[in-house]
């Protein structure tokens, strides 16, 4: 049988856990409030000044409506699938580092492998077939 001392410290460090994981949640709702807002704003801001400084040519060939409807369109399209992937990348960074730091609280000399896997990854993200790319893009320009 556990002891009333170890029975207590068990519910202090779940109710811990639980409050950690109430504060993580918040943060990751205003971070992603906050990015979202911002990352629109900003696509909205360049889309309108590209618009706005358009030569006229455009604005004669292009009805209004036509303009109106296609940046309605990629606006919503914008704030719709954005804040799904901002979203998807936050959380997958606090599942990442949560995930180190547990393995690094059970097993500390884990951590002696993170700069080894981090340097693997940097490894395999950099690109090996630019010359490929480069010359399949030459190959498709009209001539």
């Amino acid at each position: 049988p556990r002891s009333t001392q170890s029975r207590s410290s068990a519910a202090s460090d779940v109710y811990k856990r639980q409050l950690l994981n109430i504060l993580v949640t918040m943060c990751n709702g205003v971070f992603y409030a906050l990015w979202c807002l911002t990352a629109a704003n900003r696509l909205f801001n360049k889309l309108n000044s590209q618009i706005m400084y358009s030569k006229m040519k455009f604005f004669d060939k292009t009805p209004i409506g036509r303009i109106v409807n296609r940046v309605s369109e990629d606006t919503g399209m914008i704030d719709d699938s954005l804040a799904w992937l901002i979203h998807m990348v936050f959380e997958t960074v606090v599942y990442c580092i949560g995930y180190i730091i547990g393995i690094a609280y059970q097993v500390p000399y884990s951590l002696i492998c993170l700069p080894i896997g981090l340097l693997s990854l940097i490894h395999i993200s950099e690109p090996t077939r630019q010359a490929e790319i480069s010359y399949a893009v030459f190959c498709l320009k009209k001539k």
